[in-house]
């Protein structure tokens, strides 16, 4: 099966993610592989994590028109990681390159545009690769983070831990989401318990 991308779709009730080095992403797609002929269709409904790493939560294969039933063997050529990879390089967006041909064609300065060629799409692919082999959030970090945030529950907590670790607010809503799901080895508990809906603070 060919895993061309033709088209990302940004879903409704998502945010944008700031990837770092002036790059940002919407972190709800949807990820479709247009047809050749009468194949079906494939569409992947993806979400970014706050650290900028996509992870997909449903897949479908679908006939097109009066295009041919889904096969056994299009399960079997289905790709999913480089349909994933292609699409997040898609939609990844960037400040508009303010050359000559750009204003030619209507960008101006504070536009952002997806990467256009294939370089650029590559260039973010290789970003998230690197950025994921290089994210190592430890017990410790998370024991810091969960005392800071408790420190600071009356003043915005989880804007105490960016100012803190100096991180991106996506990276300090990451590091209090972790904080929340792992369990500290020397006590058994969570570093931070369950959030308490409309408000700062743990369960």
């Amino acid at each position: 099966m060919d895993e061309s991308v033709e088209r990302v779709d940004l879903r409704p009730g998502g945010e944008w993610v700031d990837l770092g080095e002036g790059r940002q992403v919407w972190n709800r797609l949807t990820i479709r592989r247009t047809p050749n002929g009468d194949e079906p269709e494939v569409r992947a409904d993806v979400e970014v994590r706050y650290d900028g790493v996509p992870e997909c939560r449903e897949v479908r294969i679908l006939t097109v028109g009066a295009g041919r039933p889904v096969r056994a063997r299009d399960l079997r050529a289905f790709r999913l990681d480089d349909l994933i990879e292609a699409g997040f390089g898609l939609a990844v967006m960037q400040p508009a390159p303010l050359s000559e041909m750009a204003r030619r064609h209507g960008v101006s300065e504070g536009d952002w545009v997806t990467g256009s060629t294939g370089k650029q799409s590559d260039e973010a692919i290789r970003h998230l690769r690197k950025k994921a082999k290089n994210r190592r959030v430890t017990d410790e970090l998370l024991r810091a983070v969960a005392e800071v945030y408790r420190a600071n529950v009356d003043r915005n907590p989880t804007q105490a831990v960016r100012e803190h670790f100096d991180k991106a607010p996506s990276t300090a809503a990451l590091y209090v989401q972790l904080a929340r799901k792992r369990t500290d080895p020397a006590t058994g508990a969570r570093f931070l318990g369950a959030a308490i809906k409309g408000k700062a603070g743990e369960q």
